[in-house]
C-alpha cells in the first residue's frame, strides 16, 4: 500500500511539471512578441524610447517571474525525484520483506525435512530392531527344534539296537519329552501365524474351572517333579464359583503356559499354587471368576515389566539354559483378551510372582463328584464290548490307534482305509463310535461326515474327526456339521479315551454289537 501511494504522488508531481513547462513556453512566446512591438515602436517614434525602455523593464520583470516559475518547476522535479527515491526505497523494503518471507519458507522446509528424516531414521531403527529380534528367534527356534529331535532320534535308535534294554523306560521317557516339546513349539508357531493374520479365535462356553484344572495338573506333574517343585491346589470351598465363560481348549493352553513358567523359573525346592476365587450372582451369573498361579521364584525386575508380554523376548533368561521360545506369555494375554477377560501380574523381585486370569462368570451349578479316568480304566465297564471304527489310510496311524484301544477296557477296533469302505462298514456293522481322518485318498473327511449324518442307519453314531490341522474355524465348522469331538494329531491317548467314555455314556452298548 505504501508503494502504491508513493506512485500516485509521483504521477501527480509529473503532471505539475508538465503544466509548469507549458507556462514557461507561453511566457517566452509573450516576451518575443513584446520585443517585436518595442522595436517597431522605436522605429516609428524615437520620442517614445523612454516608454519602450519602461516596457523593457516590465518585460525583464516578467522574465524574472517566468524564471521563478521555472525554478518552482525545477523544485517540483526535485520533489518528484525525491518521491522516486522514496518509492524505490519502499520497493527495496518490500523486496527485503519478500526475501525474508522466502528465507522463512526455506527454514520451514528445512525443519520439515529434518522431521521427516528423523522419522525415517526412527522407523529404520525399529525395523532393524524387529528384524534382529526375529533373527535371534529363528536361531533359538532352530536350536529348540534340533535339541528335542536329537533326543527323539537318538533314543529311538538305541531302542532299535537293543529293544529289550533295561534302560528302555528311560529311553521312552526321553522320546516322549522331546515329542511334547516339539509339539509345543509347533502349536506356538501356528498361533503366531494366526495372530499375524487376525485368524486367532476363541469360542465361548460354560466351563467348570475345577474340572479343567483337574485335567491340567497331571500334564504338569512330571515337569514339577523334574524341577523339584511342589504343586499346590486346594479346590475346597463351596462358596467359590465353579463355572465361567471361556474356550476350554484356549483356557487350558493359558494355564499350561503359566504353570510351565512358574515351574521353570522357580527357585530350588520352591512351590507353585493355584487359587480360584470370584464373585458371581447365583441367579443372574453376573460377576467374574479369577484363577491365580502363584510361584515362589525370583520375581520380575520392575525395569523388565514393560517387555513382559512382548513376543520373542525372554527378558535375558535365554542364557540360563531353560528351554523356551519367549512367546508363551504374549499368546496367553492375547487368548485371555479374546475370551473377554484379562491377564494381570503382581511381582516382587526376590520373592515371586502371581499371574491372575479373570474371566466372566456364569450361574453356578452343582459340581458332580466322580472317579478319574484312570480309576475308570482300572474298574472297567459293563460286560459288553464296544467297537470303534477307525477310517484312516495311513498304516502307522492305524496301528498306533489299535495299540491305544488295546489299553482301553471293553473296547475293540475295526478299520477302513478309504471313505467309501468306511461308509460301507459303518452301514453293514454299525459301531459304537467312529474316528474319522480328515484327509482320505478318495473322499474328504468332511464329506464322509455329511454322508454318515445323512443316513438313518449311521446318523446317531458319535464321530470324532482326527486331523493335524487345529484351525478353530475348521473345528467349529465340523462340530456344527455333526461331529461330537475333534481330535488333533499328534493324538493324546487321554483325549481319545475321553471321547470313547462320552460315547459309552450316551449310547450304552454298541448299536450293532459289532466287533473285530
Amino acid at each position: 500500500m505504501l508503494a502504491l501511494a508513493a506512485l500516485d504522488r509521483m504521477s501527480a508531481g509529473e503532471d505539475r511539471r508538465k503544466a509548469g513547462a507549458q507556462r514557461v513556453e507561453a511566457a517566452l512566446d509573450r516576451e518575443v512578441g513584446l520585443a517585436d512591438r518595442v522595436a517597431g515602436a522605436g522605429r516609428r517614434d524615437g520620442s517614445r524610447v523612454d516608454r519602450g525602455a519602461s516596457l523593457e523593464d516590465r518585460g525583464a520583470a516578467r522574465a524574472d517571474r517566468v524564471a521563478g516559475v521555472r525554478d518552482r518547476d525545477l523544485s517540483g522535479l526535485d520533489r518528484g525525484t525525491s518521491l522516486d527515491d522514496r518509492v524505490g526505497g519502499a520497493s527495496d523494503r518490500n523486496s527485503s520483506g519478500r526475501d525474508r518471507g522466502i528465507s522463512g519458507d526455506d527454514r520451514a522446509a528445512s525443519a520439515n525435512d529434518r522431521v521427516a528424516k528423523a522419522g525415517l531414521e526412527a522407523a529404520k531403527i525399529d525395523a532393524e530392531r524387529a528384524n534382529a529380534a526375529k533373527d535371534a528367534f529363528l536361531l533359538r527356534l532352530g536350536h529348540e527344534l534340533r535339541t528335542p529331535l536329537n533326543a527323539v532320534q537318538g533314543f529311538a535308535q538305541l531302542l532299535e539296537l537293543d529293544p529289550v534294554s533295561p534302560k528302555r523306560d528311560i529311553y521312552v521317557a526321553h522320546i516322549l519329552r522331546g515329542g511334547r516339546h516339539l509339539l509345543r513349539i509347533i502349536d506356538d508357531m501356528l498361533d503366531i501365524a494366526a495372530i499375524d493374520s487376525d485368524r486367532l479365535t476363541a469360542t465361548s462356553q460354560t466351563v467348570n474351572i475345577f474340572e479343567l484344572i483337574d485335567g491340567t495338573l497331571p500334564l504338569m506333574q512330571s515337569l514339577a517333579e523334574a524341577n523339584g517343585i511342589v504343586l499346590r491346589y486346594d479346590r475346597q470351598g463351596a462358596a467359590t464359583p465353579s463355572h465361567l465363560k471361556a474356550d476350554p481348549h484356549r483356557l487350558r493352553q493359558v494355564l499350561v503356559n503359566l504353570l510351565s513358567n512358574a515351574i521353570k523359573y522357580n527357585r530350588p525346592r520352591g512351590s507353585v499354587s493355584i487359587e480360584v476365587h470370584g464373585d458371581v450372582d447365583t441367579e443372574t451369573g453376573a460377576g467374574s471368576v479369577s484363577i491365580s498361579v502363584i510361584d515362589t521364584g525370583l520375581g520380575i525386575p520392575a525395569v523388565d515389566l514393560p517387555r513382559l508380554f512382548t513376543a520373542f523376548d525372554r527378558l535375558g533368561r535365554q542364557s540360563t539354559g531353560i528351554e523356551g521360545t519367549g512367546i508363551g506369555l504374549m499368546l496367553s494375554k492375547r487368548l485371555v483378551t479374546l475370551m473377554e477377560g484379562r491377564l494381570e501380574v503382581e511381582t516382587t523381585e526376590g520373592k515371586g510372582s502371581t499371574f491372575m486370569v479373570t474371566l466372566p462368570g456364569v450361574r453356578d451349578s452343582s459340581r458332580k463328584s466322580g472317579t478319574s479316568a484312570a480309576a475308570e480304566l482300572k474298574a472297567g465297564g459293563g460286560g459288553k464290548r464296544s467297537t470303534v471304527l477307525y477310517i484312516e489310510d495311513d498304516r502307522s496311524n492305524r496301528e498306533l490307534l489299535a495299540e491305544m484301544i488295546d489299553h482301553k477296557a471293553h473296547w475293540t477296533i475295526t478299520s477302513a482305509t478309504t471313505g467309501k469302505s468306511g461308509l460301507e462298514s459303518a452301514r453293514a456293522h454299525p459301531p459304537t463310535a467312529i474316528v474319522l481322518d480328515m484327509h482320505l485318498p478318495d473322499i474328504d473327511g468332511a464329506d464322509v461326515l455329511h454322508l454318515l449324518k445323512s443316513s438313518p442307519i449311521t446318523s446317531d453314531i458319535p464321530v470324532a474327526m482326527l486331523s493335524a490341522e487345529a484351525s478353530p474355524n475348521q473345528i467349529d465348522r465340523l462340530l456344527a456339521a455333526g461331529a461330537k469331538s475333534y481330535l488333533v494329531k499328534p493324538l493324546k491317548i487321554q483325549s481319545l479315551f475321553d471321547f470313547l467314555d462320552t460315547t459309552s455314556d450316551t449310547t450304552g452298548s454298541a448299536p450293532g454289537g459289532g466287533g473285530a
